[in-house]
């Protein structure tokens, strides 16, 4: 397993998460009862699971080794992801400060709701561009002795958080699920457990020499999970290391913006109609048109309808992900 698989098997217990977020915000939005421990949990987990013990491994471990390897401080990706984990933080602070209110007085649902919608906004963007394009350049970037040398930091942040700190994430999410679990019908419950994920999750990843599965039906079990009420779903349907497919599903006027990936892409369009816009130009791609991009080229995808589609991502050798990084660099 490399050092990487650790920090995405948290971010798939993020998702759990986010899903639990998505069900409380619904049941408050729509005036329905929370369980008395249900918000402090997800502010206890947020702030504890998430920004001390996940982001705080990414910021001060990971970060710091790829900006020690040549990977430019300002620059893609690091940057954008470390002002959403600015971002992050500042809404968990607000967020714990409007839970407090509102258990206080039973006023200010609105400050509650829009903190825990901005984490739902937030989190499936901020993951996949960890996903898909921070962690497969770290394993193209650092040799064996690298990824050794990330995998002792690691676990060192892991033993100064605590013991068995990765199983205390999963004993609060479990809670976090059992807590929702409580709310009344009108809220969509959480998904069953071979389905959990959120819009950029990654379960029932599929390996193997030779791999067949229904385009169809998996972009139907993407419709019925409660992501995508929130406008998008997606899943990793391949994951090779140098090869992965992804399939998503977004509503009429969603848009993915300021992608860029370390490898070229391959998008098609499978139901619906996509506006995908590269290098100052619009490619229109109804049902059956694909465009491929080259890689590190800045690039959004708009739905013009509900909409289904396929991106497969092919990375370039380590050879050329470094001569890519020092070349930013220098530049």
């Amino acid at each position: 397993m490399a050092p990487t698989d650790v920090l995405e098997n948290e971010h798939a217990l993020i998702e759990r998460a986010m899903q639990v977020v998505a069900a409380a915000a619904q049941s408050l939005s729509a005036d329905e009862p929370l369980p008395a421990e249900l918000l402090p949990e997800i502010v206890g987990f947020m702030q504890g699971c998430v920004k001390d013990y996940h982001q705080a491994k990414e910021d001060l471990v990971l970060f710091e080794l790829l900006e020690q390897k040549g990977v430019p401080e300002h620059g893609c990706p690091l940057a954008p992801l470390q002002n959403e984990h600015q971002k992050i933080r500042a809404v968990l602070a607000e967020l714990t400060a409007a839970v407090a209110a509102y258990q206080a007085s039973n006023l200010g649902k609105e400050r509650v709701v829009e903190s825990l919608t901005t984490l739902i906004e937030t989190y499936p963007q901020h993951l996949w561009i960890e996903n898909f394009l921070l962690f497969p350049m770290t394993n193209k970037l650092l040799n064996a002795d690298e990824q050794a040398v990330l995998k002792q930091r690691l676990d060192r942040a892991d033993a100064a958080h605590g013991p068995n700190a990765h199983q205390e994430m999963i004993r609060r999410v479990e809670e976090l699920e059992s807590a929702v679990a409580k709310l009344t019908p009108l809220t969509t419950p959480p998904v069953a457990a071979h389905e959990r994920g959120g819009p950029q999750r990654m379960p029932e990843i599929m390996r193997g020499t030779v791999i067949e599965f229904s385009l169809t039906a998996e972009a139907e079990r993407l419709r019925q999970e409660p992501a995508w009420e929130h406008g998008r779903n997606a899943k990793t349907l391949i994951k090779f290391p140098d090869l992965r497919v992804v399939l998503t599903a977004i509503r009429a006027g969603q848009r993915l913006t300021d992608h860029r990936n370390p490898g070229r892409i391959y998008v098609q369009t499978l139901s619906g109609h996509l506006r995908v816009e590269a290098l100052g130009k619009e490619f229109d791609l109804p049902v059956g048109r694909v465009v491929a991009i080259d890689r590190e080229v800045p690039h959004h995808i708009a739905a013009l309808d509900d909409s289904t589609f396929i991106v497969i991502v092919a990375w370039p050798g380590r050879h050329a992900t470094e001569e890519a990084v020092v070349s930013e660099k220098r530049s």
